[in-house]
């Protein structure tokens, strides 16, 4: 599973997040604001142990860090091929 997590009106940010005794640095970038609208800053992860860290921090209790979209691996019959389901939220 992939899971792409954003923070709204940032182009750029680096959460520090606790864990235990040490803090995890996650960068965020890509963001845009314009007058056409606001791309918010993204990080996408595949580590289930990233997700449950980014899910389990206070910044996404407090919204500020958001989950966006999550895509699913479906193996296919065909040996090797491995297919992506998105899944926008």
């Amino acid at each position: 599973m992939k899971a792409t997590y954003g923070v709204m009106g940032m182009m750029e940010w680096i959460a520090l997040i606790p864990t235990g005794h040490n803090i995890v640095r996650v960068r965020f970038s890509g963001g845009s604001l314009s007058g056409y609208g606001v791309t918010p800053a993204t990080f996408t992860t595949s580590n289930p142990v990233v997700m449950k860290m980014i899910e389990n921090s206070h910044y996404f209790k407090s919204k500020k860090i958001r989950l966006i979209e999550t895509e699913e691996e479906e193996v296919s019959p065909q040996i090797g091929m491995v297919a992506f389901k998105k899944e926008k939220r």
